[in-house]
């Protein structure tokens, strides 16, 4: 209940409640340009498509970037009906779901009969205006049997930041891109701290991690049986570690709780290869937590390397395309 009156609530502020004036109903010729304009929604990148799954792809007209309405409601977990009968886009609480990312291809101009039919839209059962980035009216049109919605005005409306960059010709929806310099290869230094988005199974979340702590040895193994009978001596082939780390949670998608815990974190040797090991009930303070926006935990994470790794590194939020911060488990 709490969400929906905070979605009103931002409708209120960002849409003319009232509808767009009786508009005539009309075809229109239009010049519409392709771009290969891409959509990321949350930091992952998304395809629109239409009722029937075909890929669409976005086009600019006079300066606004439009999509197919289905398109973005499912970049944005939201169900979207079409009622015939008052011409109305009826958008309500959907599911996020995910699907292939197919890169647009297009980069002409193209003309396009677009549709006027006075078109209303509801999100929340609230009747709501699209504006454009000067906050002008902006009238949704039907191409090809799909109506089509500015993206800005839509994601306004939902309380989603949305921005476009230039440089890589996207347009961000949500959680807003990080820069991030390190990698696997290159981990950042044990003393530094890093801005890592995670779109994965467990959440949508931009965070700040860093290191404040590294333990080795025969200090890291007092700590570590001490907590749980469960953390036995290792062979003489592997060795335990421990880090102490502070994770600051700095945005998360509709602003949701965000649960740490030890499944985020990955271990690499120095070749760059995942090292797996059985679960270690790390000592306390531990990293497990449920932090909401602004908060942070500080906490021990445990882990097992082989005995003879100098080198090791840890990922935390690993998600596809190698998207994570990777530290150095090591000094220097």
């Amino acid at each position: 209940m709490k969400k929906i009156i905070a979605i009103i609530l931002s409708l209120i502020m960002l849409f003319t409640l009232l509808p767009l004036a009786a508009a005539s109903q009309r075809d229109e010729d239009l010049t519409v340009s392709y771009r290969t304009v891409k959509i990321a929604v949350d930091g992952k990148l998304s395809s629109p498509r239409d009722a029937s799954g075909n890929i669409i792809e976005p086009f600019i007209y006079e300066g606004t970037t439009y999509l197919p309405v289905r398109g973005i409601s499912s970049a944005l977990g939201l169900k979207v009906d079409f009622d015939s009968s008052t011409n109305t886009v009826v958008i309500t609480k959907g599911v996020y779901t995910d699907s292939e990312y197919v890169a647009p291809v297009k980069t002409d101009d193209a003309k396009i009969t677009a549709s006027y039919r006075d078109v209303k839209i509801t999100v929340g059962g609230i009747e709501v205006t699209p504006k454009d980035a000067a906050g002008n009216d902006i009238e949704p049109f039907i191409y090809e049997g799909t109506t089509y919605l500015p993206v800005r005005g839509i994601s306004a409306a939902l309380g989603r930041e949305v921005s476009f960059d230039t440089a890589d010709n996207t347009v961000y929806v949500g959680l807003q891109p990080v820069e991030n310099k390190y990698s696997l290869t290159s981990p950042a230094p044990s003393n530094s701290s890093q801005l890592v988005l995670v779109n994965n199974e467990h959440g949508r979340f931009v965070a700040r991690i860093s290191i404040s702590r590294l333990i080795e040895s025969s200090a890291a193994e007092d700590l570590i049986y001490q907590a749980s009978p469960n953390n036995k001596p290792l062979e003489q082939s592997r060795k335990y570690g421990l880090v102490s780390l502070t994770i600051t949670i700095i945005d998360s998608a509709d602003k949701a709780p965000v649960k740490i815990n030890s499944d985020l974190f990955k271990i690499y040797t120095s070749n760059n290869k995942e090292y797996t090991f059985p679960r270690v009930t790390n000592p306390r303070p531990t990293i497990d937590a449920t932090l909401m926006v602004g908060q942070s935990v500080t906490g021990y994470y445990a882990y097992v390397v082989p005995f003879n790794e100098r080198y090791p590194k840890l990922s935390f939020g690993e998600w596809e395309g190698g998207h994570a911060a990777y530290l150095k488990l090591y000094n220097g």
